[in-house]
């Protein structure tokens, strides 16, 4: 395996990362390791368990857990029976925990006793009647009375059982955010769409079996399922799983475990950085990673290529239904590049600068537009179903066009075909990987801001 792996599903990307690789580190978590094989042979356990339960292709399963071994499982498993992982924010309550199951049509639900701020046990038992949700599944020990025990799901059938085929078109991921309007969106995914995002990204940060990416940032976000789990493991690159941002347990992480990659908004690497014990840490390992979510200054990038060594660091910039990613900064870029632009585009995607009022293309000067062997990148939900699920703009001329509502601003492209952004007005800010609803805050628009726009190419098939 030299060169990755895309245009294949998520199921069978593990499939293959077991045959190619069977004994190197896919997986570290506390004490635990797993190999390929033995992450690969726990998820056909755990797709068992669920096709056992009546769990179908096409059919929702939300999973409401922290950055755990059971949430990766569940990631590849139900990828591989063609079911629908359906991603939960972990800072939800029950209200809202309700909103999503429901609006999701979700079947089971997968989630853990809570984290300090959040009991999930109690959110759970408050849920009203959900007749569509006849499954919950309870990973931690003394599961509710309501509950399966995760460890029910794993036992060995006696059956033998054979998976469906899974296309690279089928939805296998919906992912809820919060996206600019503080108001709860699902994206529905397709195998392509992640698979391939995420291998372009693993590509620009130079990933091959020997690294080893520390992953802090949530995996019910796009920039932890995507850009880190399949960003890594598209390249044969292993895991260390944090279950929770803390500071000082990713310091640990990183120097414990000699990572080579780590991911981050630039709340978390200034916290990292201001840690009062964080001369104490051996960080030399470190080679690149991924920082995004909102703009990096250019005194945060230099401390952390020359304090933490990370000296290929990148930046992306995206939107949860673009896969996630649409640009990402080249690792041996200046750093005046990468901190005052978001990159270049990435392969598969297509970006042009309209005119918000009228529509108009190229109103400012632009250096061409890109034509880079268009494939599917977003999949539409089909009529008729899933209402609240956000719904871009018509097709126009077989694009499907798309605001980023966050981006407010002139975007002015280099001769090179860098982007700039000159202004941000947020509807929401990023704490530490989690959103902040602040849409109510006062903010200065101006009535003639020029919007950017991202048209991604698309096929104009009906689900």
């Amino acid at each position: 395996m030299t060169h990755g792996y895309r245009d294949i599903t998520v199921g069978g990307l593990l499939e293959r990362l077991a045959r190619d690789l069977p004994s190197h580190t896919a997986l570290l978590h506390a004490a635990r390791r797993w190999t390929f094989q033995e992450l690969d042979e726990q998820c056909q356990q755990l797709a068992q368990g669920f096709a056992r339960l009546g769990i179908q292709p096409g059919d929702r399963v939300a999973v409401w857990l922290n950055n755990r071994p059971e949430c990766v499982v569940s990631f590849f498993a139900l990828a591989r029976l063609g079911a629908i992982l359906v991603t939960v924010n972990t800072g939800l309550r029950s209200h809202e925990l309700e909103y999503l199951l429901q609006q999701s049509g979700s079947r089971a639900l997968v989630y853990m006793e809570g984290v300090a701020s959040n009991c999930y046990r109690d959110s759970v038992a408050e849920l009203g009647d959900l007749p569509d949700l006849p499954h919950r599944i309870f990973v931690d020990p003394d599961p509710p009375h309501d509950a399966l025990p995760w460890s029910s799901l794993l036992e060995p059938s006696s059956q033998p059982f054979e998976f469906h085929s899974v296309g690279l078109e089928d939805c296998i991921n919906m992912q809820y955010t919060s996206g600019t309007t503080g108001f709860p969106k699902g994206v529905r995914l397709t195998s392509r769409n992640i698979v391939n995002n995420a291998y372009w990204l693993g590509q620009g940060l130079g990933y091959t079996p020997q690294d080893r990416l520390c992953l802090c940032v949530p995996l019910f976000h796009c920039f932890g399922c995507v850009i880190g789990v399949l960003g890594a493991y598209t390249h044969g690159a292993s895991l260390v799983l944090i279950d929770q941002f803390e500071p000082r347990r990713v310091l640990e992480a990183v120097e414990q475990h000699r990572c080579t990659a780590l991911y981050g908004v630039p709340t978390m690497f200034l916290a990292e950085l201001e840690h009062p014990d964080f001369e104490r840490f051996d960080l030399s390992s470190l080679r690149t990673g991924v920082m995004a979510g909102s703009l990096c200054p250019e005194s945060l990038m230099v401390q952390v290529i020359e304090k933490m060594h990370l000296r290929e660091m990148t930046i992306a910039y995206g939107l949860t239904e673009s896969s996630p990613a649409i640009t990402q900064t080249p690792r041996h870029d200046s750093v005046a590049l990468r901190t005052q632009t978001v990159g270049l585009v990435l392969p598969e995607l297509e970006v042009e600068i309209r005119d918000p009022a009228s529509g108009a293309k190229d109103f400012l000067r632009t250096s061409r537009e890109l034509q880079k062997n268009p494939q599917t990148i977003l999949r539409l939900p089909p009529a008729g179903k899933f209402h609240a699920i956000r719904q871009p703009a018509p097709f126009m001329n077989g694009l499907s066009h798309l605001v980023d509502s966050a981006f407010h601003g002139i975007a002015l492209p280099m001769a090179i075909e860098y982007t700039f952004w000159n202004e941000r007005f947020p509807e929401l800010l990023v704490r530490f990987g989690d959103p902040v609803d602040c849409a109510g805050l006062p903010t200065d628009r101006n009535a003639g801001t020029l919007v950017f726009e991202t048209a991604l190419a698309t096929t104009q098939t009906s689900l």
